[in-house]
């Protein structure tokens, strides 16, 4: 975990060392932009990791994964990123314009067919709207909640399994994906102010 974060920090011209050993070598201002690019660094390394994590799960039931279900993951891992930015930053504007850019950027990199981004914005907003009511709840079943929502778009309402393997790696996924991002930019925020 901590190696990933050393990277991404040297990746927006932040290298580790210099900054462990004289913390005022650097500017104290750094771009909203250059957080929504290293965002989605993370997007791109943790969407890897999810569907290879998820292949990993069914590796014995020769199981592949269709489009929608790609969409699922997709929304699964913005909703992390997002969810973890909220927890660093608060509910200010700052904070929605780096989520939305990263969003943006996601859909146009991932779907370059204007329809196909139209069906991923759709999916993504009416999931992170079902998915934000239960997570924004102060209960302890709220995990377990979200990985039975998600396994139900994922799967399909007909088929709707419950996959206990399943639903415990999203569930790590999604918490450890959210604190990684939150102590990412809290760090950051730290030393830095973003403009």
């Amino acid at each position: 975990m901590r190696k990933k974060i050393n990277k991404l920090w040297e990746k927006i011209g932040i290298p580790i060392k210099g900054l462990i050993m004289n913390g005022n070598f650097f500017p104290k201002k750094i771009t909203a932009d250059k957080i929504t690019e290293t965002l989605k660094e993370f997007f791109d390394i943790g969407y890897g990791s999810l569907a290879s994590g998820i292949k990993d799960v069914f590796k014995d039931q020769n199981i592949s994964i269709n489009k929608d279900q790609d969409r699922e993951l997709i929304t699964v891992v913005i909703l992390a990123i997002m969810r973890g930015v909220t927890a660093s930053f608060g509910e200010i504007t700052m904070a929605k314009n780096i989520t939305d850019k990263l969003q943006s950027n996601i859909f146009n990199e991932y779907f370059k067919n204007i329809e196909e981004r139209k069906k991923i914005e759709e999916i993504f907003l009416t999931r992170r709207d079902e998915y934000s009511e239960i997570l924004n709840l102060e209960n302890e079943n709220s995990q377990i909640q979200f990985v039975k929502i998600f396994c139900t778009h994922f799967f399909g309402k007909e088929k709707n399994e419950t996959n206990v393997a399943l639903m415990a790696f999203i569930a790590g996924f999604f918490s450890e994906e959210t604190i990684t991002i939150r102590n990412f930019l809290d760090g950051i925020s730290a030393k830095f102010k973003v403009i």
